[in-house]
Formats: C-alpha cells, structure tokens, sequence
C-alpha cells in the first residue's frame, strides 16, 4: 500500500493559489460595490445641499461649494465605516452658475487583488449635479406653519426685496399681515394660507395657497459648544476685541464699548447677546450660533452693529444660528438705526424676528 498524503497535499497546494483569488476577487468586488453606492448616494445629498443654499439671495457660489463639501466630508466616512488610515476620499464642489451645483468624490483603498487585476479600477470616482427649477431667489420665510401674522409688518415699516420673494408657511388666512401703512415689496410674495392688509401695501399682490416651503437649510448642522471662554462677559468702554469661541452666560455690550469680533464661530451659550447704549459691534466673517434658551440677540437703538458672515466652513453664509431645540417664539430684536450691513442669512428656526429700524 502506497502512502499518497504528500501527493493530496501538493494538489490541495496548488488548489489554494486560485481559491485565494477568487475569494479576493469576490471580497474587493463586494467592497467596490458598497462604496461606489455609498459615494453616490453622498454626492446626490451633498449635491442637493449645496444648491439650496444657492437658492437663497445674496448667498455666494464659493459659500454654496463650501457648504457642499462640508456635508460630503462629514456623511462618507459614517456611510463607508471606515476608521483614520482605511482610505482616503477627496471631494470637489463647483457651482457653474447660481442655479446648479456639481458635487464629484474620489475613494482609494488598498484592495486584496483588484490592483493588479485592473490597476485603473481605483480612485472610484462619482459625480452629481443638481440644478435649481425655479428662477426665484429667496430673501425671507417665516417657517411658522399656522399662525396668523407669520409674517407681519406694521406701522411705517416697509419690506423691499430687491429680485428675490418672500414666503409664509402659515395656513391661516392672515398668514402675511400688513397693518398701519406698512408695505412690502418682493419679485413674488407667497402665503399658504391668505393676507391681511390693503391691496396697495403688497407688490405685487401675494399668491394665496401656495406649497409650503421646505426649510432649506434643514441640512445645516449647528457647531457644537465648547468648553467656555468667558462667563457672563460684560463690556461697557474701550476698544475690545474677541476671537471666536463659547461665551457662556452671553456677552452684554454697552456704554461706548467698541467691540471687533475677530474671524471665525462663535457660540453664545444660556445667556444673550446685548448691544445697548452706544456701543458698537463690527466683524467680518463671522458666524453666531445660539445655544439655550436663555441665548438671543437684542440690538439697542443707538447702537452700530455691522457683521457679514464666513465664506466657508460649517456657519458658511449663516450669521446668526438659532437652536433648534429651543422653545418657540422666542424673541430676537434689532432696533439699531445704523445696522445696515448684515450680510448672511440670520436662521431663527423658532423664534420671532423684530425689526424696529
């Protein structure tokens, strides 16, 4: 009888090298699948965030592109699994005009086999464009889906804006309310429900019944506090300048303070932000998150208040950023007769708006 175990191990040998192959073809196939899907299905929603923020007037196409890549950049890494050092994704943004958006994302990992099968297989690359249908900017929404005088104007205020429209959510039949001499004028006015007030107030005349608008900065993610920088800041003269970081208790601003806030995010946390007496408050390039419910913003009347927001980053094109946690109808007021370069979008998902100029 003839032993032929080192035979049989030879050919289960020999065996092994196409098994390994096929089973490190199947393992880099399945991979490339999920990713291709996962990249796809970031760069549609990347896409589609970022030209929404084109939609709103005045927002910039450098500030849409930032804000593309930086939902792009925080979703693929969640959507893939991935740990630091598994891959690296590159992602690009570009806005063409101010009504499309296209989104494109590189993803290279090292596979098992799929290199040397097909060395051009890697970087996955995918794109996706989004275009906006309408020709319409939007200057204002009051998101409020029923209350009478969503959005109202009353006394000598006027509401001028300048090619871009205006809606109300509100259902009710006074949805938009105009009382007292105020007027408005928009490209277009949209209520979902009806208005309120003399014909000759409104140019031109609201469209009544209209869809509901979708809050389109619902993607937007608010920064997160940090630990604190200042406690219950108060400032009332000199020339003061802040850099950007948590101001827990709020910041109070009077006198003849003059106050420069430095570039960046800043968080006012379970305090407000007060500007009153004479004082001023200047920045460029910044962004104004409120957190708790004790965070809002109220601007004296004799005060000078000039702000214009980031270009990129995550408060890109938003000044001010209210909680969405926080309870409704809150109160945030500018009463500033020289506050007239805010430049950014001031997102007060909950809270009420007054202007008093």
């Amino acid at each position: 009888m003839k032993c032929r175990r080192g035979n049989f191990a030879t050919t289960i040998g020999v065996a092994a090298v196409p098994l390994m192959l096929v089973a490190g073809g199947a393992v880099d196939y399945t991979m490339m699948q999920h990713a291709q899907g996962a990249l796809q299905e970031v760069a549609d929603g990347a896409a589609l965030v970022g030209v929404k923020e084109l939609a709103i007037a005045g927002t910039s196409k450098k500030t849409a592109e930032s804000v593309a890549k930086n939902y792009a950049n925080s979703s693929i890494f969640t959507k893939l699994s991935l740990a630091d050092g598994d891959g690296s994704v590159t992602v690009g943004a570009s806005a063409s005009d101010n009504r499309e958006l296209t989104v494109s994302m590189a993803y290279y990992w090292e596979p098992l086999l799929l290199h040397f099968i097909k060395p051009d297989a890697l970087p996955l690359k995918v794109n996706a464009t989004a275009k906006l249908t309408g020709k319409e900017s939007i200057c204002v929404v009051a998101l409020d889906p029923s209350s009478s005088g969503a959005l109202s104007l009353s006394g000598k205020s006027s509401m001028e804006a300048d090619g871009c429209s205006v809606y109300s959510n509100s259902k009710s039949s006074e949805g938009i309310s105009l009382v007292q001499g105020a007027t408005l004028s928009a490209v277009s006015s949209y209520s979902s429900g009806g208005y309120d007030g003399p014909l000759e107030a409104f140019d031109p005349r609201p469209i009544t019944d209209s869809p509901q608008l979708t809050d389109p900065l619902a993607s937007r993610k608010q920064p997160a506090a940090g630990s604190c920088k200042e406690y219950d800041l108060k400032l009332s003269a000199g020339v003061v300048t802040l850099s950007p970081g948590t101001y827990c208790g709020g910041i109070d601003i009077g006198g003849l303070a003059q106050v420069v806030l430095l570039p960046g995010n800043y968080t006012i946390k379970d305090g407000p932000l007060i500007v009153e007496g004479n004082a001023s408050m200047i920045g460029e390039f910044v962004g104004i998150s409120f957190v708790g419910e004790a965070s809002t913003f109220s601007f004296g009347t004799s005060t000078q208040v000039h702000l214009t927001a980031p270009k990129t980053g995550p408060l890109a094109g938003i000044l001010f950023f209210e909680d969405r946690s926080s309870s409704k109808n809150r109160m945030f007021e500018i009463k500033s007769k020289d506050a007239e370069r805010f430049e950014g979008t001031i997102y007060l998902p909950n809270a009420k708006l007054f202007i008093d100029k």
